[in-house]
This record gives structure tokens, sequence and C-alpha cells, in this order.
């Protein structure tokens, strides 16, 4: 009498340290796939949140230094290669789940194609009019990948646009955790929290600061727009991977001197935060699949995010939410008056939206993407 089917084996590569929107998004699905089904282990950095985040989730982490794999650290890199190899051969992966675009080129370092099958989640893929670099290595490498998996309909439009075939291409919708709706009294202790009235008309930004989300854009658009007498506005993020600090500086600089606008750099609450707001703005230049523009669809607070990437796609073509045109802060700060003076008009695009969540980008519809995928590439073998 046989057994029961030994579990796929997962070897996860990620550059980063820190964590952003694609790490949040990658241990949130793993770590609820079931380990009787997927035997995981998540090769990256050591010394960073990401590590924390993974061993807090209880998935097997790895210290790998891909964040080396640089032409212009080619010792380094050589020595990291070396190590993921040697690690490989100790895991034996049934598949190699790459997060990230830029992790790709570690993917050589397992042999050509004919070797363990590669799934890549590629998270800054955008439009076919946007070439982001590291677009040019999804071109380079996608004879070594198995499968692309992307955040949205939009994002497989740029993928095609490089030469992958769309069948290759599978929408896998972020795994975040949903936020719940904030009763008046949590609400307003979350708020007080930052320093801000329980009745307040409160919009903000969550997310990172640099240039491509835009939160310059916002900060003139409060310039222009009349929240009413108890607008506020809330800025919640930093540059968690230090690579946009002159941008940073010059959004913090520009908040000090605006009275209503708070800004609280990261805090662990965000979600929460989130949940506390009447008008949750995503204003960016470029984006995918922004997960806070989920978290407040899944706690129902009204979004305005712009005409960018995969936004308009979350947002149900503006059934779910206003849309705006980026870079465009006049029609950004008519948004921001119209719903600050409509608490109806919030509220149904709240429920609109949580709708939405619940039906599109559920957390288990993420995990079930996922594991079809890498369940789907094992068993090429």
């Amino acid at each position: 009498m046989s057994g029961a089917p030994r579990a796929t084996r997962v070897l996860v590569l990620d550059h980063a340290r820190e964590l952003g929107g694609a790490e949040v998004a990658v241990v949130t699905a793993l770590a609820g796939l079931g380990r009787d089904r997927f035997d995981v282990t998540i090769a990256a950095p050591e010394g960073g949140a990401f590590a924390a985040a993974v061993r807090r989730a209880g998935l097997e982490f790895a210290a790998l230094p891909l964040d080396r794999v640089s032409p212009r650290r080619p010792l380094a890199a050589r020595r990291a290669l070396a190590e993921l190899r040697a690690l490989a051969a100790v895991a034996r992966p049934d598949v190699v789940l790459v997060n990230g675009v830029r992790a790709l080129k570690a993917c050589l370092a397992l042999g050509g194609p004919g070797a363990v099958p590669v799934v890549a989640f590629v998270h800054d893929v955008l439009e076919p009019g946007v070439v982001s670099p590291w677009m040019a290595r999804a071109r380079l490498f996608r004879e070594r990948v198995e499968r692309f998996l992307v955040p949205t309909g939009a994002a497989v439009a740029g993928l095609v646009a490089h030469g992958i075939e769309p069948a290759r291409v599978t929408v896998v919708p972020p795994a975040v955790e949903a936020v719940a709706p904030l009763a008046a009294a949590a609400r307003g202790e979350a708020r007080r929290a930052i320093g801000v009235a329980a009745d307040a008309t409160l919009v903000g930004y969550v997310g990172q600061l640099e240039e491509r989300k835009g939160v310059d854009v916002l900060l003139d658009a409060l310039d222009r727009a009349d929240l009413g007498a108890g607008g506020e506005a809330v800025i919640v993020g930093d540059d968690p991977f230090g690579e946009h600090a002159a941008y940073r500086e010059r959004i913090l600089d520009r908040a000090r001197g605006q009275p209503r606008v708070r800004i609280t750099g990261w805090r662990w609450d965000a979600p929460r935060l989130i949940a506390a707001l009447d008008v949750l703005v995503c204003p960016s230049r470029r984006d995918a699949c922004p997960l806070t523009v989920l978290q407040a669809m899944s706690a129902g607070v009204a979004v305005i995010g712009t005409r960018v990437g995969g936004i308009p796609e979350q947002l149900g073509g503006g059934a779910a939410g206003v849309l705006v045109p980026p870079d465009d802060a006049a029609a950004l700060a008519a948004a921001l008056e119209r719903l600050a003076g409509d608490a109806a008009a919030r509220a149904s695009l709240g429920a609109a939206a949580r709708e939405r969540h619940r039906a599109h980008y559920a957390l288990e519809l993420a995990r079930a993407g996922l594991a079809a995928a890498l369940a789907g590439a094992a068993a090429r073998d």
C-alpha cells in the first residue's frame, strides 16, 4: 500500500532584504498553502525585515545574498551563485519560484531549459508602452521560465509585448490579508494615535516614498483642494530600500510646510490606519497592483486612483473607486473635494469596493492560483 504523496518542494528566490509589496504578497501567499502539499524554503539576504517576516510566518528561511548578483560585483555574484547551487543540491526543489524579475539572473545557476522548472512572479510589469529596467531581463530569461505570474490582466499585455507567449502568463492576484472595517470607537482610537480628531474628514496615502508613486502630485492636489472645515490628510510611508533618499526628503520638506498634512513615517499598524481613512489616494505615475488599494477595498474605504497599470482593473474601471489621470493635480484635487464633501458617495464607493475585493481579490483566490501554478510546473517532470 503506497503512502501519502510527497509534498512538492518549492525553492523561492528573492533579492530583497526589506519588505516591499512583492515580499509581503509572496509570504502571505506561501504561508497558507499547506505544508502537506508544499514544502517551501525561501532564500533571500539575511538581516532585514523580509527575513524576519518569513520566520514569523513559520516558513523555512535560507540566508542567500542574492542582492549581490550584479555585473558590478562579479566576485560577490559568483560566490552568491555558488551558494545557490549548493542550497539547491541539498533542497532538491521540484520547482523554483522567483519573486520579482531582479532575481531571474540567479536561475541560470540552476541550469538551462530542461532543468528544474521555474515560475516567476513579475510584479513590476506595467503596460505595453512602459518598459521598466527589468523588462529586458524578463525577455532574456523567457526560455528559462516555465510560467510567468502577474497581478492583473493589464500586466499580461506588458509581457506579451516583450515576447512572452500569452499561454505562459497567468494572472494571480496579490495575496494580501483583508482589512476589516473599523467600528466608530476603534476608528477614533486609530486616528488619535496619529493626532487626528475622530470626526475629521481624513484622506491619506500609504506606501513607499518614491517618484513613481506620485506623492508629490498628491501634495500639489492638497494645496488646491478644499477638504472642508474638518479636513485633514496623512501620509504613511517611507523609503524602505533606501533607493529614493532625495525624493523622500523633498516630500518630507513639502509636507512639513502644509499645516493640514501629517506625515508619520512607516507604521506597523498601517492596515488599521487605512481602515480609519475616509478616502485612500493612490496617485501613482506607474504601478502594477498596489496592495494598499486592495486593503482599502477590503475595508470598505473609498479609493481615488490613477489610470495607470492595474489600478483601473482593481477599481472595476471606476465602478469601485474614482479614477483620475496621472500627474494631474487639478483632477485629483477636484476628486478629493467631491468625496470629502459627500459622505454618501464615499459609503457607496466603499461598499462597491468591498464587494469587488471579495469577488476578485480574496486571499483564498490568490493562494489557489499560486498553488495551481506551482503544482502544474512541478508536474512537468
